[in-house]
């Protein structure tokens, strides 16, 4: 695996593992996808997209594990409060 590091899954918080897959096509071109599935409650998540490279196909996927928007998203608490208090 690269130096990126999955986070733990975000349904049951436990550690997931990283998988590749390479397709053969016409004319012996390798193709690859990477897939990250929960240890625990076996939640799967596909790279989405065939890469001619392995780590393309990799990093895509550790980047959609990884990516948590609630825990990227922050309330605007001064502007809540602001209109609570009118």
């Amino acid at each position: 695996m690269s130096k990126n590091k999955l986070k733990p899954c975000p349904f049951c918080g436990e550690t997931a593992g990283l998988f590749i897959t390479h397709k053969e096509y016409w004319y012996d071109e390798c193709m690859y996808e990477a897939f990250i599935t929960c240890e625990n409650c076996c939640i799967t998540l596909a790279s989405g997209e065939v890469y001619e490279a392995c780590d393309e196909a990799e990093a895509a996927a550790i980047e959609a594990w990884n990516t948590r928007p609630l825990e990227e998203t922050k309330p605007d608490t001064q502007n809540t409060e602001q209109i609570l208090s009118k």
